[in-house]
């Protein structure tokens, strides 16, 4: 645990040395620091692997329920930190498609009825 902890530290100081922003690295310290305390409560190790555990239960709900209503969840995650909530991707269109009709896509789709 005191390694990972480390390492997060290391990473931190590395990305400040190479004037980089630091938005990741603080967010894998924090997380880093959560796991130790989840473990530590806990009083065993598995504890430190709570965080990952309940970010991937989360991703199988929220992606699928993404795409129900077809505004997946990645198009719209990786704008986040570039671009405000007002400018979030469009949800995608009936076809499924973001650039109009593609034909050679359609045909070559095993799952089309």
């Amino acid at each position: 645990m005191l390694g990972a902890l480390a390492l997060a530290v290391l990473i931190r100081a590395a990305r400040l040395l190479k004037r980089q922003p630091l938005t990741y690295a603080l967010g894998g310290l924090g997380a880093a620091i959560v796991a130790i305390l989840l473990a530590k409560l806990s009083g065993s190790a598995e504890g430190y692997f709570l965080p990952g555990t309940f970010t991937g239960a989360a991703t199988v709900v929220v992606v699928p329920l993404s795409l129900a209503f077809r505004w997946p969840f990645v198009a719209w995650n990786s704008k986040r930190g570039a671009a405000s909530a007002a400018a979030r991707p469009a949800p995608l269109p009936p076809g499924g498609h973001a650039r109009g009709d593609q034909p050679a896509l359609r045909r070559a789709s095993p799952f089309q009825a």
